[in-house]
């Protein structure tokens, strides 16, 4: 990668931002006691598990020479996770971070991962032409966008005909979380100290969350079919509910008896969508 400038013309000082930014997540880790979490951990697996099984699927089907774009890649774990599986499609992921893709670089010298490209852009402006890609994936993006549709119409220019978008997204009318009292969990604010770090908490950005519903009729307004809907963990999870393991320990039965049923992905923390 060449050398970066703020939009004031001014160098990047990557290595400051690396650190603030390792700082805030540290704060956030103290204050939400994220260290040994192994709730979240749980929404977090079956969140990559329903786009990787959708991803190979598609790629089984369509065969090896793909190109594949991850949309808001972030750090790129979950690309390359994917890339680790099936090596052989060209993948590009694009985040509006730097610092996010200069260790994706990074991670990629180290992997070897020689068929992924990075790009710096805007999810909403993607750099790329017309039906470009056969697979499209965008997991936890649209949440913190003031215009999801404006990437859903960019990721519908760059797809193929036929091509398939696979959409990650946390669920606004999850009934589950309406009952917290079951947990005693009561959130409590704190004005002052290092917890003034939760409000670089990435879940207090999401703007536009919506309900398994309303995302299908965003879907079909920007040109889009829902074919598939994968529902994530009953619950986000965190700290507190970790003190109730074997309350805990009945809902991811409870969980795998919902993925049974068609009415299940409304209760779930967030839901993967296959469009076409």
């Amino acid at each position: 990668m060449g050398k970066k400038y703020e939009k004031d013309g001014s160098p990047v000082n990557l290595y400051g931002k690396w650190f603030d930014r390792s700082l805030r997540n540290a704060a956030n880790s103290v204050y939400n006691k994220w260290l040994g979490n192994y709730t979240t951990a749980y929404n977090t697996w079956k969140r990559i598990e329903s786009i990787s099984t959708l991803f190979n699927e598609e790629v089984n089907q369509r065969g090896d020479r793909l190109r594949i774009l991850d949309v808001g890649c972030g750090d790129a774990l979950p690309l390359f996770i994917l890339d680790s599986d099936i090596n052989t499609p060209e993948y590009y992921g694009i985040d509006v971070s730097l610092l996010d893709i200069a260790f994706a670089e990074r991670l990629k010298e180290l992997l070897k991962a020689d068929n992924v490209t990075f790009v710096v852009g805007d999810a909403d402006r993607l750099p790329f032409q017309d039906s470009l890609f056969d697979i499209v994936i965008c997991s936890e993006v649209l949440e913190h966008l003031d215009h999801p549709e404006a990437c859903l119409k960019e990721i519908r220019r760059i797809l193929k005909n036929g091509g398939t978008a696979l959409i990650s997204t946390p669920n606004e009318n999850n009934l589950i979380t309406k009952f917290p009292k079951i947990f005693k969990i009561a959130h409590k604010e704190s004005a002052g100290g290092i917890l003034k770090m939760k409000e670089h908490n990435s879940r207090d950005e999401h703007i536009s969350v919506r309900s398994v519903k309303a995302w299908r009729q965003t879907f079909l307004s920007t040109g889009f079919s829902v074919t598939v809907i994968k529902r994530h963990g009953i619950l986000y999870g965190g700290y507190k509910y970790n003190k109730h393991r074997l309350l805990f320990a009945v809902t991811i039965v409870v969980d795998w008896m919902l993925d049974c049923l068609s009415l299940g992905q409304y209760l779930s923390e967030g839901v993967t969508f296959k469009l076409e």
